[in-house]
């Protein structure tokens, strides 16, 4: 590739703000893209960057400030250009031709950096801070810093270390806006043109001729699913507490799959709800954390819902009312990169013998969300229910995501005990809990439990 590639050695002025003897006016990187023909993906994952297929990337078109100022105090980014907006800078706001700090990829520097440029709060950029997120909350994905990434050569069914860079979920040259709100399993704009795991197992790789993640959980699948004991991250300890399962549900993928319980992400649960259904406690549509209903969504045996309506910023503006902060699960304050509480008992003295746990509604605002507090209180789908509520934690008896190879008889209603807290029984049995309810939508729901908890020893114990 000789330099008169994109050089013209007698003309300085072609661009006339670069002025750096280019051969044609560069405004929108006009040179780049005569090489590279940025798209990907087929039928409802179409993208590309021009919008030749699709939508055209949101940096394709970013009218926003994009300057020498918006280097995020770091002297080598910002725009090295002339061009002052992301649109006409184009390719040049990440990239760099000749110096770059990432040589591999022609990057201006470590991924962070470089999306931190205009992702900071700048009032400049006026684009959502998601710097922030991941500076000031106590739990974050771990994105800052020099490490691997996904892109492009590791395949996502050949993870070998662990990473969680910014483009590990996010394609640049195809991540646009929403043009209407995604419903699950609909994928978000943001997320388009990223490699996954389906829940099948298989990968989703458009770096080897396949398509794209075709769904959100997919891009979530590609760290904690087939190789869940990638080595940590040195000093990386933002996770919270993690309950110790009687069927451990680790691989994600395993535990979505579940035969007898899971949560509605890769498929519906296919369920009845309301009086007398098998989830009673189910709302017709989730709610924001001020309890109006989310628009567009319904819930009903044929609805899902996507990783990020548990995972997201405690502050986003997905939560309604004055939350303004920027989507996604970059960060939060609630372990797990929850966007609500859901409080998890830690493990105190011995196993079986912990103390009791105050009841909060705020302590499982996340569970709220989706289920009526008052018919839990209710004890429409388990006779004690509210007594349980008053002394444990939902997690403690519940498994969120779902029992991977579980029983009908044992793990229906996402039962899975964190041993940290439930132990067996002074007979030795145990923990378990025995389903004997007559079938699915049925009104009466009953069983027994043998096991000890909060110093209670259950043997055989009926409801």
């Amino acid at each position: 590739m000789p330099c008169t590639s994109c050089h013209d050695p007698h003309n300085e002025f072609v661009d006339p703000v670069e002025n750096r003897f280019l051969l044609k006016n560069n405004s929108a990187s006009a040179i780049c893209t005569t090489s590279h023909d940025l798209k990907g993906g087929t039928g409802a994952n179409l993208w590309s960057w021009s919008g030749a297929e699709g939508v055209p990337s949101s940096h394709k078109t970013g009218a926003n400030v994009y300057s020498d100022q918006t280097n995020d105090g770091i002297a080598w980014l910002g725009s090295h250009t002339g061009y002052t907006t992301t649109a006409t800078n184009a390719c040049a706001a990440c990239h760099r031709p000749h110096t770059a700090h990432d040589a591999a990829e022609l990057l201006k520097g470590e991924t962070d950096r470089v999306c931190f440029q205009c992702h900071d709060g700048n009032p400049l950029t006026q684009l959502a801070d998601v710097k922030s997120e991941f500076k000031r909350k106590m739990y974050v994905h771990p994105s800052i810093g020099p490490q691997a990434s996904h892109d492009p050569v590791e395949a996502p069914d050949n993870i070998l270390t662990r990473h969680a860079t910014c483009d590990d979920c996010h394609n640049s040259h195809a991540a646009r806006a929403d043009l209407t709100t995604p419903v699950p399993p609909q994928l978000s704009s943001a997320l388009l043109g990223v490699s996954g795991i389906a829940a099948d197992g298989s990968p989703r790789d458009p770096r080897r001729g396949g398509t794209g993640a075709l769904y959100e959980d997919e891009i979530c699948f590609k760290c904690p699913s087939y190789n869940p004991n990638k080595p940590q991250l040195p000093g990386y300890l933002s996770y919270g507490p993690l309950p110790f399962r009687v069927v451990l549900s680790m691989n994600l993928v395993d535990a979505f799959a579940s035969p007898v319980s899971w949560h509605p992400v890769t498929r519906p649960r296919a369920l009845s709800s309301g009086a007398g259904g098998a989830v009673p406690s189910l709302l017709t549509t989730p709610l924001d954390s001020s309890g109006a209903p989310i628009p567009s969504r319904t819930l009903n045996a044929a609805a899902q819902i996507s990783c990020t309506d548990c995972h997201g910023n405690d502050t986003g503006r997905q939560l309604g009312g004055s939350f303004a902060g920027s989507l996604g699960p970059h960060g939060s304050n609630v372990s797990h990169i929850l966007e609500r509480g859901y409080f998890l008992e830690t493990s105190s003295g011995t196993a079986g013998q912990t103390p009791d746990i105050p009841y909060s509604s705020s302590n499982y605002a996340l569970c709220f969300k989706c289920h009526s507090e008052d018919s839990l209180k209710a004890d429409q789908s388990f006779k004690f229910h509210w007594e349980h509520m008053q002394r444990v934690a939902c997690s403690t008896c519940h498994d969120p995501h779902g029992i991977p190879n579980g029983t009908a008889l044992n793990n229906g209603s996402l039962i899975n005990f964190d041993q940290n807290i439930v132990a067996r029984n002074s007979l030795a049995v145990g923990p378990a809990w025995s389903d004997l309810t007559p079938g699915a939508g049925s009104a009466v729901f009953h069983g027994s439990c043998s096991l000890r908890c909060h110093g209670v020893d259950h043997d055989n114990r009926s409801y």
